[in-house]
């Protein structure tokens, strides 16, 4: 009941949002669903009902064409004027077996591409070829051998961000980057006068780009900064 209770919460959450926004991102990770026998609904979570309840199935291309327009076309009821951003996930299914890996990966690339092709306002952004096919190296990948490690989320976001985000933005982006950077760092004796005169440089820092960014909400940013100045923060790690 709790947890029933949470996602309906997060649903309506979700809704309300919904209709400020200019962008949703959607990423596919799997052609591969699973069946409800009883009520023949594809589920998005089996709650730990025994798995002889359910059918393991593959999409077939026009049914996972038709299952993603129609999800959009559910959205844009509420936003006519949302564009929409579609990905690929480039983290392998392989517990799914390696040939059904490619086999899914590969219809959520017609999917998709098929989809953007056919509606203006939604985009294809490659995330899955730039790590498989630019970067092509375990290297860029976490002990799991699975999911991108840190250079690898860091490269991706910075072709996205060359891609989407208007140039007076990403000026904003590193600026703001570079005072969360110092508002996350630990020092050794936070109360320290150094530290102290530090995080006072900090405040005045987040003043200027509130007032070079109206538009941009910092309040819990200048919240935990707050906290840190007072010991607070410190006092409950």
């Amino acid at each position: 009941e709790d947890s029933l209770q949470k996602i309906n919460q997060d649903f309506k959450a979700a809704k309300t949002l919904l209709p400020q926004l200019n962008f949703l991102i959607i990423t596919l990770g799997t052609a591969i669903v699973y069946r409800h026998k009883k009520t023949q609904q594809i589920v998005a979570n089996c709650h730990k009902i025994p798995a002889r309840e359910f059918d393991r199935y593959f999409l077939n291309l026009e049914e996972s064409i038709a299952y993603l327009e129609e999800s959009i076309e559910a959205i844009k009821h509420y936003n006519p004027q949302l564009k929409v951003i579609l990905t690929v996930s480039p983290i392998r299914h392989w517990k799914d077996g390696v040939l059904d890996n490619q086999k899914s990966k590969a219809i959520l690339h017609l999917t998709t591409r098929t989809v953007a092709e056919q509606n203006e306002w939604v985009e294809y952004f490659p995330a899955y070829e730039l790590l498989m096919d630019d970067l092509r190296d375990y290297r860029f990948y976490k002990a799991d051998m699975l999911h991108p490690n840190d250079i690898a989320i860091e490269y991706i976001w910075n072709k996205f961000v060359q891609t989407f985000i208007e140039e007076d933005s990403q000026v904003f982006i590193q600026q703001y980057k570079k005072v969360l950077r110092s508002l996350n760092h630990r020092p050794r004796i936070p109360q320290a006068y150094k530290h102290q005169q530090f995080l006072q440089k900090l405040l005045i820092d987040f003043t200027e780009l509130e007032s070079k960014y109206p538009n941009f909400d910092f309040s819990k940013d200048k919240k935990q900064l707050q906290k840190q100045i007072s010991g607070e923060w410190y006092n409950k790690m």
